[in-house]
């Protein structure tokens, strides 16, 4: 058995892979890769997918409509990495900051606390003036008594009180916790508070205790074997919150931060499957780049933390990353289908163009290789416009023809915009947008969709729609930006 079947079967008996495996089966995939044009030939029958993004539960679905691979063969168009990150940032916010009634609420009781400790040292007071009126006590006039007794209990009630104040005034934070601040006025501080005792605002300001110590979470996670068949794997991480990010921990995610934990482990899963998948199926599974597989986009959106998070260092995330780099650009159909993730460049009139692009780096903030990957097209437009992603360009439908005629092809065929049907035509059958993430962020309601062509390039679109919500685990409810739909 090769070192790959064997741990694949690691996999299959929920056996998670070690960060020397991750690295090995991220090199084998680049050797593969390298080998691959900015242009790479896709020969038909091929089902082409467009945008995933991380929805995992939603990729099974595609999955049952478009068939197990290797029996189906599989274009995807980039992007079918990240924003689960936002699955990486966009986490379940839970148990935010206390409310104004809670803190009410709290005010009260310490209210009503000091009313029941005056009834006590009234009661007291009139207990000890009547047993003064006995005529058996030695000393002088019993009003003298009474007075002096009267005023040593309001000294003691003052005392009391006092006392009582200064403890709710203190708080103290163990070696192993740190605490973070909430004001009532002024919201969640800024600053993480340091082991030791420490004074406090009572009724205004309450603090909140993390542990800070290192603990294992083990959960379940869906991924998928070398031939897409789904299995369970269970993953044991070690954890700790970072102390300096405390205080926006909370503002984020509450106290119970590692409640996200099982919705991003399933980013890092499926990273490493799709590595798996081309190593095991290069010439079934073609991966071209989306605009997602960046080192860039995939800092914001929070693969790079889980990484760190995870193995305790961003190696694996770098193994991950400098694969991107070696993805192809684009492919091309039989000669006839041009697929790209995003759209065209000004820069770039023909496929040889493309060719020639040095694409072993990261995503350019512009040119040709950035305009492959973020521009759109756009009905309003004739010619090129400004695209409001800050990225790319927006072209029009005298575009698309000249570039056609130009490279002798059919169509084009990309994904990168949120379709609410799952795919849309546009200049005259010229272009067509595929998308499949179906309820984008689990917010937009869109079905998804894939397009299916035969040996002869006969088309077929399969509809599907999300999940269904029981198979699934708890989406980000972080809305995603704009620019994404």
């Amino acid at each position: 058995m090769s070192d790959l079947d064997r741990q694949i079967e690691q996999l299959k008996k929920c056996e998670p892979l070690k960060e020397s495996e991750v690295k090995a089966l991220c090199l084998k995939a680049m050797e593969i890769l390298v080998e691959e044009s900015n242009v790479q030939r896709v020969d038909a029958p091929v089902t082409i997918c467009g945008d995933i993004h991380g929805q995992f539960y939603d990729m099974k679905e595609l999955f049952k409509v478009g068939g197990d691979c290797p029996k189906t063969n599989y274009l995807f168009l980039g992007s079918w990495s990240d924003l689960r990150c936002s699955k990486t940032f966009g986490f379940v916010h839970q148990h935010l900051a206390p409310s104004v009634g809670n803190d009410t609420k709290s005010c009260v009781g310490s209210l009503s606390f000091f009313h029941l400790y005056r009834e006590s040292a009234e009661t007291k007071n009139q207990t000890l003036a009547q047993s003064l009126q006995h005529p058996c006590l030695p000393m002088g006039s019993n009003q003298a008594v009474v007075s002096f007794l009267t005023n040593l209990a309001h000294a003691a009630f003052g005392l009391g009180a006092g006392a009582t104040i200064l403890n709710s005034s203190l708080y103290t934070i163990d070696s192993s916790r740190r605490a973070v601040l909430f004001d009532r006025f002024r919201g969640v501080i800024d600053d993480t508070i340091g082991e030791g005792t420490h004074f406090l605002i009572p009724w205004l300001q309450k603090p909140y205790i993390f542990d800070i110590r290192t603990r294992p979470h083990t959960f379940s996670s869906i991924s998928g074997t070398k031939d897409l068949q789904m299995v369970n794997l269970t993953l044991r991480v070690l954890s700790r919150p970072e102390v300096s990010r405390l205080p926006q921990i909370f503002k984020t995610l509450g106290l119970e931060y590692d409640k996200v934990f099982p919705s991003i482990g399933d980013e890092v899963l499926k990273v490493v499957v799709a590595q798996f998948n081309v190593v095991r199926y290069p010439d079934r599974i073609t991966l071209i780049r989306g605009n997602h597989e960046s080192r860039q986009i995939t800092q914001v959106y929070g693969f790079y933390d889980e990484c760190l998070r995870k193995y305790g260092s961003v190696n694996v995330w770098r193994y991950c990353t400098d694969i991107f780099d070696y993805l192809s650009l684009s492919a091309l159909i039989e000669n006839k289908i041009f697929s790209v993730h995003g759209g065209l460049s000004p820069a770039i009139t023909t496929l040889d163009q493309i060719r020639t692009i040095d694409r072993k780096q990261e995503v350019p903030h512009d040119g040709g290789m950035c305009d492959l990957l973020w521009s759109d097209p756009e009905d309003i437009v004739d010619g090129w416009g400004l695209s409001p992603r800050g990225a790319g360009f927006l072209f029009g439908g005298s575009v698309v023809t000249s570039f056609n005629h130009a490279n002798n092809i059919d169509y084009i065929c990309r994904a990168h915009q949120l379709v609410m049907e799952g795919y849309k035509w546009m200049f005259n059958n010229q272009i067509v947008t595929v998308w499949s993430a179906p309820n984008y962020c689990y917010r937009c309601g869109n079905v998804a969709a894939i397009l299916e062509l035969d040996e002869n390039l006969n088309k077929q679109f399969r509809v599907f729609d999300a999940a269904p919500q029981e198979s699934r685990g708890a989406p980000a409810k972080k809305p995603a930006p704009d620019y994404f739909l």
